[in-house]
């Protein structure tokens, strides 16, 4: 897993856009035992996704909670 930052906001671009914030990248590790253990993998992220973006899930996190939980 990686977060990736928001983009640079360009200065010259229209207020229209909507601004993307931060995101999360999931990989494969190169750990698995065998190509199907990274199939299984893969997919079970297409489902969780799919599940996230259907039932609306706000899964934010306030940074006090992340603070408290280190």
């Amino acid at each position: 897993m990686r977060f990736k930052p928001p983009p640079l906001s360009n200065s010259s671009s229209s207020s229209s856009q909507h601004e993307i914030g931060w995101r999360v990248e999931f990989r494969t590790t190169e750990l698995q035992l065998s190509d199907a253990a990274n199939a299984s993998f893969v997919a079970f992220l297409v489902l969780a996704t799919r599940t996230i973006l259907s039932f609306g899930m706000d899964l934010l996190i306030p940074i006090s909670m992340v603070d408290e939980n280190m």
